[in-house]
């Protein structure tokens, strides 16, 4: 079974009346999820106060200091209904830097649960974390979320596969894992075997990137063309995704689940380009092919409710 966690404080992240990822996704989703079984429970921290003391040592530990400074400074000096950008696309109020490093510490908290309990959870949170660099704000990203519990899994010596799902690349994750970003006492350098992260994207859209399939031995990027479906899409997983996570045989999984490959994504706020065709069947060939890795999934992108719906229940029923 898929645990299905939010809570919700990952409203408050307001983001104003224009911008794709608002509070509604969540709102809605959660509401139509409720009316199922599939919702385990609303999570609400007990001890908000001192959760969020941790959540904001952490941010200002797994991410460059200054730029998490900036980043509550820029939050602090809003006034309540304000908004303003911290990057092109990132739009942030003044709840925001709290409501990511809850999301960051909410992140960590459930990768050691994974790991603890050997059970697969899905966590519905926001602001979303895989477009986020080590010191700056990309695609409505503050912090990153998935990167943070992956090298939580690694402390515990895992063998960990980090898996994007969402239909832009994952450029923050990616430069999260790259061995050319960190010195050589890092995790990630020292444990280049005990990781892969595969990402699969649609072809010629932001933030853009080619295939890296073989430039780096635990990095695996995949460009699929516009129009992608369901048995496109499932016929890649099998023939190259499989095979990795055999050959890897992790203990435990980070999925970046976002839901802009969706059919409906395209009647959506956020097109700019999207325009993949996949339904449930390919979210539940994805919830499949995992089953048997204890798997923390974390919310990314998807901007029509239809989208996330689609996907979150693929997901969370297939077993």
């Amino acid at each position: 079974m898929i645990n299905l966690l939010t809570d919700p404080i990952f409203c408050l992240h307001k983001t104003g009346n224009e911008c794709p990822e608002s509070p509604a996704r969540l709102e809605r989703l959660v509401e139509a999820v409720s009316e199922s079984n599939i919702l385990e429970r609303i999570y609400e921290e007990p001890e908000t106060s001192r959760f969020l003391t941790e959540a904001r040592k952490i941010a200002h530990k797994f991410h460059d200091s200054g730029y998490a400074g900036s980043v509550s400074s820029i939050c602090k000096g809003l006034k309540e209904g304000e908004t303003a950008f911290l990057d092109n696309d990132t739009v942030v109020s003044r709840c925001s830097y709290d409501i990511a490093a809850y999301a960051l510490g909410m992140s960590k908290r459930f990768a050691e649960q994974v790991l603890e309990s050997r059970e697969s959870y899905f966590l519905l949170l926001r602001p979303p974390g895989h477009h986020a660099k080590y010191n700056s704000s990309s695609g409505f990203c503050v912090f990153n979320n998935v990167a943070l519990a992956a090298y939580t899994m690694l402390q515990k010596s895992k063998k960990v596969l980090i898996l994007d799902i969402d239909v832009h690349h994952g450029d923050g994750t990616h430069e999260f894992v790259s061995s050319k970003f960190y010195d050589k006492t890092d995790l990630w350098v020292q444990n280049p075997k005990n990781y892969s992260f595969i990402s699969i994207n649609q072809e010629d859209i932001w933030p853009g990137v080619g295939d890296s399939w073989e430039d780096e031995p635990n990095v695996f990027v995949r460009n699929l063309a516009a129009g992608t479906d369901d048995k496109e899409y499932i016929d890649f997983l099998k023939q190259e995704v499989v095979p990795l996570i055999n050959r890897l045989q992790p203990d435990a999984a980070v999925v970046s689940a976002g839901f802009d490959t969706s059919k409906y994504e395209k009647q959506g706020p956020d097109v700019n380009g999207v325009n993949f065709n996949l339904t449930g069947k390919s979210y539940r060939f994805v919830a499949d092919m995992l089953k048997n890795i204890p798997t923390l999934y974390v919310l990314e992108g998807g901007y029509n409710p239809k989208s996330i719906e689609t996907g979150v229940r693929a997901i969370c029923e297939s077993e």
